[in-house]
């Protein structure tokens, strides 16, 4: 028997085994003689037969939406090749004990809820007891495979995911679906035209150094069925893996290619001894969709023993994929349908991605975000299903909800995200909020969108009530028996909810939410300075204030934070560092800062916003500097302080215009731009308005958010800056009256049209057709009389109602302008198209008595 054995192995092998003994080495010799005859006593009879199939693992029968099949790599069997592992020592029996998960069948369904799993096996033993089958004989029966299982619903989407090899055989099927195309009708080119998504987990689509090992190895064996046919497809920039990759690419479809992501390992494999990568990160990426990485080594990659950091990362990148598979979203035809019944009520802006906030710096806040990752994923219906994360301004709620956001896009479980600011275009106002909130989750949505659509049949938006709103575009069209988004819960987000303008409805949006979230697939996450202690309906709220966070962790990450910044600083410094900053000032900044995130974020602005030579000077006065003479130490007086110092070094050098800009920046409904600045500010003398507007706010950097483009518009980057310039006890003398602001806004915009729309005396009702000629034949309405056209009478009625006795030293400029100017102004809202708002402001002014200037 023995020689039996020795006697048919291959020439190469024998060479081989002379080579080692021939060279001295005959212990290395010996060993591979005894290895190959134990294992000729352990294996199976050669011929064994390996059927291919596909093995359904989940199957949601009519909910199912998009079909994902699992294509094994090189030397695995099914299932083990798909479950991860773990082993321990029974401390009874002293046994060694494997624990298994199949975690396609255990967690993929949980994730991928409207997808049928499906594993396909075949014979992929390439050492012994082999089919000798190849990659076109693998690749065709997974291709008939899937034409079998999927008869009934050929044109549903699938989402591949293959593991080494078993990329290579998911890429040959598809170049052989398309090539059916070619020939007469053929059902497997139905798969090529379904392919919707490929995951590749270490597939070595341009080969692996570590081929030639496996190559040695199928040789020797082949006397117990080894097949090296298998391996030659791996040997790196072999012609077949060129050939298959430029045939790959050619047939797929450009959105094909962007649903692509290749993993790549990063731990070297180890079989007796170090191997290395045995799919480098070069080879594992196609050159066209996305990469990631994966800690782990490559025959790791396709094991998930639990739901740990690593499958996460992998579930999030096969999201990315899936979820507009199963979710789509309205078509382009239903979007400008319902945005054009929600457009009246409509913040464009307002999403997260619109804002200049910016996430948690790394590291930091991970606790807020773990517990809130953890809210958003609990399915049990008694769970809360309100998120209300409170504290004082500056604590760092809106980079959490940002950050948030980020995560939730990620996940695919983001709904709608809704920041609201006093200084941000009409994001404060209540009646904008769900209108805004309902378009989001109709564009996520088609069910929700058609829905949408047929509670707005016979009603405006702006005649419903908040009641009538939150019922008729929230909770109906997501009504959970509805399945609005797959058997999927999605997350909104409202930030800043005590920057609405009337917040003293805000208890009772509260109630109202709290009142009708029961029975739909949303949750929601509300942040927001303390309000109210107590509310109706808290078994549904879950509160989180950060103002009792220990303090500990509140220090730590300001310092990561304050570390990061100061570091960027030093390096921009190079060679003049010199030790800078020190351990002393990082710990006095963050001494200062402490609790408010805010403070840490404005003194490292203020500090890098001037020249190498200043950077260390600046940073020690910050430190030196006290609190605002005269107040008191309230948690806000270090912020004060330092606010105070900012706008006194501004103003040493542009006094007057600071006052000037920044008075209108505080009250403006929009986000102005120097340019519009420049002639709002100065109506009357526009010469030079633009560079002095340039060099104020170039001085406030700190404070506010400029654009390096001049026609973008610039923001206030904290609301805390605004509260402190208009709370006399705060700012003393840098106090700012907001009556005072809009009246000047109001006067300034009034003294504009004046400046722009007078031409040829007075106009009247007869010359409405021709002043609209007029107006379109003119060049682009300028941005800054854009503003004063929409904005004036809401500057008007804000001062009646701050100050009803500053409201009278507009009277003359009013009346000025409905004698003159009227009916110019309404042709350049038509125009603008504003004239509905023109109309509606129109009734403001009646509404707030003030009918004696029309």
């Amino acid at each position: 028997m023995r020689l039996q054995v020795f006697l048919q192995l291959s020439p190469i092998a024998l060479a081989i085994i002379v080579y080692l003994v021939g060279s001295g080495l005959f212990i290395a010799g010996a060993t591979c003689i005894c290895f190959l005859f134990l294992q000729y006593l352990l294996l199976d009879k050669q011929g064994t037969e390996h059927p291919s199939r596909l093995h359904i693992l989940f199957d949601p029968k009519h909910d199912t939406l998009v079909d994902v099949v699992a294509v094994q790599g090189l030397g695995s069997t099914y299932p083990y090749t798909w479950e991860g592992k773990k082993e321990s020592i029974n401390p009874q029996t002293r046994k060694r004990e494997v624990d298994r998960v199949m975690w396609l069948k255990e967690f993929l369904p949980k994730d991928l809820p409207a997808a049928r799993i499906m594993a396909f096996e075949y014979n992929s033993k390439w050492l012994y007891d082999a089919d000798f089958q190849g990659l076109h004989e693998h690749a065709s029966a997974l291709l008939n495979a899937l034409v079998d299982q999927r008869r009934e619903s050929p044109s549903r989407p699938i989402l591949f995911i293959g593991h080494s090899y078993g990329g290579l055989v998911i890429k040959k099927a598809l170049i052989l679906s398309h090539r059916s195309k070619m020939d007469p009708p053929d059902p497997q080119q139905w798969i090529a035209d379904a392919e919707s998504g490929i995951i590749f987990l270490g597939t070595p689509h341009q080969g692996s150094n570590h081929a030639m090992f496996a190559l040695i190895g199928s040789l020797i064996y082949r006397p117990f069925g080894g097949n090296y046919t298998h391996v030659l497809k791996l040997l790196s920039d072999g012609d077949v893996l060129v050939e298959l990759d430029r045939d790959f690419k050619g047939v797929l479809s450009e959105n094909q290619k962007k649903r692509m992501i290749c993993f790549y390992e990063t731990k070297g494999q180890t079989w007796s001894w170090p191997l290395g990568l045995l799919v480098t990160r070069t080879s594992a990426y196609l050159g066209q969709g996305a990469e990631a990485a994966m800690e782990c080594t490559h025959n790791e990659m396709n094991k998930f023993f639990n739901r740990n950091e690593r499958y996460e990362k992998f579930i999030g990148e096969v999201k990315r994929v899936y979820d507009p598979l199963v979710n789509p979203g309205a078509n382009e035809v239903v979007k400008k349908k319902l945005y054009k019944r929600l457009s009246a009520r409509i913040v464009d802006g307002s999403a997260y991605s619109s804002t200049n906030v910016g996430h948690c710096t790394a590291e930091t806040c991970e606790d807020i975000l773990i517990q809130l990752m953890s809210w958003a994923y609990d399915s049990d219906p008694r769970a809360a299903k309100v998120y209300w994360l409170t504290g004082m301004a500056g604590t760092g709620k809106t980079t959490i909800a940002y950050t948030f956001c980020e995560r939730l896009k990620h996940e695919g479980i983001l709904g709608a995200s809704f920041f609201c600011s006093t200084i941000a275009n009409d994001t404060h106002k209540m009646d904008h909020v769900f209108p805004t909130i309902a378009n989001a989750l109709g564009v996520h949505s088609q069910r929700v969108a058609d829905a949408l659509l047929e509670a707005l049949k016979d009603t405006k938006v702006s005649d419903m009530t908040l009641n009538d709103t939150i019922v008729a575009l929230i909770s109906g069209p997501t009504a959970i028996e509805k399945s609005p988004f797959h058997g999927k819960t999605r997350i909104v987000v409202l930030d800043g909810f005590d920057q609405v303008e009337d917040r003293n409805r805000v208890e009772a949006l509260f109630s109202l939410i709290l009142g009708h979230i029961g029975g739909v697939a949303l949750k929601f996450f509300i942040s927001s300075r303390p309000l109210f202690d107590k509310l109706d309906g808290a078994t549904q709220l879950l509160r989180y204030n950060l103002d009792s966070r220990p303090e500990r962790d509140v220090r730590k990450d300001i310092m990561l934070y304050v570390r990061q910044r100061l570091g960027l600083l030093a390096t921009r410094l190079g060679d003049e560092r010199e030790g800078w900053p020190t351990e002393d000032q990082v710990d006095a900044v963050v001494g200062r800062a402490t609790p408010l995130f805010i403070y840490a974020a404005t003194v490292c602005t203020y500090v890098g916003e001037r020249s190498n030579n200043q950077i260390k000077r600046r940073l020690q006065a910050v430190i030196d500097n006290a609190p605002v003479k005269g107040s008191t130490q309230s948690p806000t007086s270090k912020v004060d302080a330092l606010y105070a110092q900012i706008i006194d070094a501004a103003s040493w050098e542009f006094n007057n215009d600071i006052k000037d800009v920044l008075g209108l920046i505080i009250v403006a409904r929009d986000h102005l731009s120097i340019q519009s600045i420049a002639s709002l500010s100065f109506p009357r003398d526009r010469t030079d308005g633009e560079s002095r507007v340039s060099d104020a706010v170039s001085t406030l950097r700190s404070v506010l958010s400029v654009p390096s483009d001049q026609d973008e518009g610039i923001k206030v980057i904290h609301s805390s800056f605004p509260d402190f310039l208009t709370d006399r006890d705060r700012s003393k003398e840098h106090y700012y009256k907001r009556s005072q602001c809009h009246r000047k806004a109001a006067t300034n915009c009034l003294h504009l049209m004046e400046a722009l729309l007078d031409r040829d005396g007075t106009w009247g009702l007869q010359d409405l057709d021709a002043s609209l000629v007029d107006v379109q034949n003119r060049a682009d309405i300028s941005s800054g009389l854009a503003y004063a056209c929409i904005h004036w009478i809401s500057h008007v009625i804000e001062v009646y109602h701050l100050e009803a006795a500053s409201a009278m030293e507009l009277e003359s400029d009013i009346l000025s302008f409905f004698n003159i100017r009227v009916i110019r102004w309404l042709a350049h809202m038509s125009v603008l198209g504003k004239v509905d708002l023109a109309a509606e402001s129109l009734r403001k002014l009646e509404l707030e008595n003030m009918v004696r200037y029309i």
